[in-house]
């Protein structure tokens, strides 16, 4: 069902003109689209107020003609445009102009900025966009007032030269205001003036790292102190510069840099990963980005006054908040569902409350929908106060049918509050054959990692459910606290996730966790003499510790999500409960001593960590 106009541009179907739509959209380079006026005046004031003008009278005629609208949107924005605004698959953004362009016409036809962000954080959030052009990308997101993609895109920002006047002129341009520019700035200031601190990291000096006394000490020799800082100023403009080659990153050489002693060797690395530690807490504070609350006010502020039609209240019954009805059952039913809308038949919850919605956007985002339309009508229910529309009554009450039917809708997406109600969702657009693609859009937030650790059980069975096998992955890592012994909580998992395999799945990941618990606590050393051979009489052992003790410390630490991310030096000790010796805490020796032995351990317990359990195996498909 596509067309193909004089441009040779391929009109996909709802918008061909085999399609029900009641008005013509003409693209500048001359493509057509037959869009659903009732769609477009829900999405956008303009097209409301447009639609709501007397038609111009065609005297002498009596043929009945679509009326055509030229706007300047070339056809593929427009297709794209028009996919986001109906309810069907959202549009694939493979290119940041496309992104731009789309952002252009939803400010110029006062398309709601929640509908822009449901179909375009993902792209605008690229990385590969950001690197194509950081300039547009910060300037499109500060417009938007969308302010964590923002400071992410203004880490692309460092290699621009904000002196340049085109440069400057762009960005204040596309953005609409001077403050983004203003912000650059200040964030370049600050950055330069933190390179000082960086560097007086690393000073010189010798370490004895071994005890054979005819091995060289380790030093630290520094370059040109004016070569250092221009060098780091460089390596920094990276988004995301990494600190691991910390002695070309701060211009300095620890020597000798080959030795054929093990110690010698373990020293001098312990000394580095010592200072890329420091180097990594420092660059955590280092300003890599713009500080942007007062981006997202200042854009937010902005769009209220440049969008007034957008937001005043109107008496017409397209206004999503305009007036509301309440039914017998007390849920008040919001527009455009309530009884002053203009839809075309009553949809009936399972508590009674009556939606009034519109066949063509219900036949646009169901086969079930249009099948039951192109059917015979029965009668209506006689006792309805408008008896000519049809009443339909559904298996879902009204919380779910309202947020269904504002999925559905060309509005600001719905606020899903639970994985309880996005379930119930699910199951409604598996009953009604709805593209789970546009439901997953609506998730994205509840799909999230971060979003998981709140309700495990609940995201798991969710993600399950729709199929994301790499999010059914990671929604496992949060599971591992669970009772799965508890009635209620298999039950859950099998009546959310609508598969019994779904708890097969953690059961299985459970029993591999058990089963090789016993190799992650032999992973470590949990004796040894920390001291060096003139401390002796120093506290150089361990504390003394059952391995039962030891695995039941891990058991509880292999409970996170991210176990690894307590596999460092200072957290190794706790993970598996236990405390090195001390040895001398001001000899270098029994310090360097202490660090290599928590290091090693530490290596080897992420080595075992690589092909422990965390997560089930994938998805079973029934």
């Amino acid at each position: 069902m596509a067309e193909t106009s004089s441009t040779q541009f391929v009109v996909q179907h709802p918008f061909d003109t085999e399609s029900i739509g009641d008005c013509i959209l003409r693209a500048c380079d001359g493509t057509e689209f037959k869009p659903s006026r009732a769609v477009l005046s829900l999405a956008s004031p303009i097209f409301r107020d447009m639609f709501a003008m007397p038609p111009v009278a065609d005297q002498g005629k009596t043929e009945i003609k679509l009326p055509v609208i030229p706007v300047e949107e070339d056809a593929e924005t427009l297709q794209a445009l028009l996919q986001m605004l109906y309810p069907i698959d959202p549009p694939p953004i493979a290119s940041f102009s496309l992104a731009q362009k789309l952002v252009t016409a939803c400010d110029k036809y006062f398309v709601s900025n929640s509908k822009l962000r449901l179909h375009l954080r993902d792209a605008l959030n690229d990385d590969n966009f950001m690197t194509e052009d950081p300039l547009a990308c910060y300037s499109v997101l500060w417009k938007l007032g969308w302010e964590p993609e923002a400071i992410k895109a203004s880490r692309y920002t460092h290699t621009l030269e904000l002196t340049e006047s085109s440069v400057a002129k762009r960005l204040v341009e596309q953005s609409g205001d001077i403050e983004p520019l203003l912000q650059l700035w200040r964030m370049r200031d600050s950055r330069d003036g933190a390179l000082d601190g960086l560097l007086s990291l690393v000073k010189v000096g010798s370490y004895v790292v071994c005890p054979q006394r005819s091995h060289a000490a380790l030093s630290i020799n520094l370059n040109d102190y004016g070569q250092r800082r221009a060098g780091l100023k460089e390596k920094l403009k990276l988004p995301y510069p990494d600190p691991y080659d910390v002695e070309d990153l701060l211009g300095f050489q620890l020597l000798p840099r080959a030795n054929t002693c093990e110690t010698c060797r373990e020293g001098r690395e312990a000394r580095l990963q010592a200072i890329r530690a420091m180097v990594g807490v420092a660059l955590e504070a280092y300003p890599q980005g713009i500080p942007g609350s007062y981006a997202g006010e200042l854009a937010t502020a902005r769009l209220l006054q440049q969008t007034p039609a957008a937001n005043l209240p109107r008496s017409s019954p397209f206004n999503v908040m305009s007036s509301q009805s309440s039914t017998a059952t007390n849920y008040i039913v919001k527009a455009p569902f309530d009884e002053s809308s203009i839809g075309d038949c009553f949809l009936k919850s399972s508590d009674g409350a009556s939606f009034k919605a519109s066949r063509a956007i219900l036949s646009i985002a169901s086969p079930f929908f249009r099948d039951m339309f192109a059917l015979p009508q029965p009668d209506s229910d006689t006792s309805h106060a408008t008896p000519d529309l049809p009443t339909i009554p559904v298996e879902e009450d009204a919380e779910i049918l309202q947020t269904l039917l504002t999925m559905l809708y060309p509005l600001d997406p719905p606020v899903i509050k639970s994985y309880e109600v996005a379930t119930k969702l699910v199951r409604a657009c598996d009953k009604y054959l709805i593209s789970p693609l546009r439901l997953k859009s609506c998730l994205r937030d509840m799909l999230a990692p971060e979003a998981f650790d709140r309700d495990p059980l609940g995201a798991y069975a969710l993600t399950w459910r729709l199929g994301l096998e790499e999010e059914a992955k990671t929604a496992s890592r949060y599971t591992h606290k669970l009772n799965l012994r508890d009635p209620p909580v298999k039950r859950k998992i099998i009546n959310q996730s609508g598969s019994f395999e779904a708890l097969l799945a953690l059961c299985d990941m459970r029993l591999q966790r058990w089963e090789q618990l016993h190799r992650i606590a032999k992973a470590v050393n949990l004796s040894g003499n920390m001291g060096c051979a003139d401390h002796s009489h120093y506290k150089n052992a361990s504390t003394s510790r059952s391995f039962e003790d030891s695995e039941a410390s891990a058991r509880r630490s292999l409970l996170e999500p991210y176990p690894e991310e307590s596999c460092r030096v200072e957290r190794i000790e706790s993970f598996f409960g236990w405390t090195a010796g001390t040895g001398n805490k001001d000899c270098a020796n029994c310090w360097m001593k202490r660090n290599l032995a928590l290091r090693q351990n530490v290596s080897r317990l992420l080595e075992e960590l690589k092909t422990y359990p965390q997560t089930i195996l994938g998805i079973v498909q029934e």
